[in-house]
């Protein structure tokens, strides 16, 4: 997975404005990490760290996360950075930004139980995340037509 170092001000896409800036390197770890932990809870199928990392997962998304989890033999699932997070404006306590936003390839494979034919997953997703008191988390995600 690609992971981005960060600079004041500045990212392969151009300059930030103040809305919209890269903060330190920590923040920028600290989403990567998520990135990694959460393609790390879909290989080893475990819907309780699924959804610590993307608390705002519905019932129904849930429940077919669940079900793919149960049909499928093997997982294998990354969610990669295509580009450095885009942080909003610093927090009032002046810690960095409590929110980003970021371009993500989801891509993976779940072979099923009965033999048949995979399910093959290869997308991108504008994925907005969250600063919460035990790291990044997931807000939420939209499907991104291919750039």
């Amino acid at each position: 997975m690609p992971t981005f170092e960060s600079s004041p001000g500045t990212s392969s896409l151009g300059t930030h404005d103040d809305d919209a800036r890269i903060l330190d390197h920590h923040d920028v770890s600290g989403i990567n990490q998520l990135l990694s932990d959460l393609s790390a809870a879909y290989q080893r199928r475990d819907l309780d760290v699924v959804k610590s990392l993307w608390p705002t997962l519905s019932a129904a998304d849930l429940r077919r996360i669940e079900d793919a989890f149960r049909a499928a033999k093997v997982v294998r699932y990354s969610f990669s950075a295509l580009e450095e997070p885009r942080f909003g404006p610093v927090a009032s306590d002046g810690r960095g930004s409590d929110v980003a936003t970021l371009l993500v390839q989801r891509s993976g494979t779940m072979n099923p139980f009965s033999g048949g034919k995979p399910l093959v997953v290869d997308d991108h997703l504008t994925m907005r995340v969250v600063r919460a008191e035990s790291g990044w988390t997931v807000q939420s995600a939209e499907y991104t037509r291919d750039r």
